[in-house]
């Protein structure tokens, strides 16, 4: 299975945008896709 990363991290910098609230879920969501880690965004994105 092939996840969009790219799309991942674009959608994570516009919830931190958004509300900065969010910029340390932000911040690991985008480090995540940035090391193409796709089991373990899964599991983080589960967490909420």
């Amino acid at each position: 299975m092939r996840g969009d990363v790219r799309g991942i991290a674009k959608r994570a910098t516009q919830l931190e945008e958004a509300d900065p609230q969010w910029s340390p879920f932000a911040t690991h969501l985008r480090q995540l896709a940035r090391e193409f880690k796709g089991r373990q965004i899964l599991e983080f994105l589960e967490q909420f």
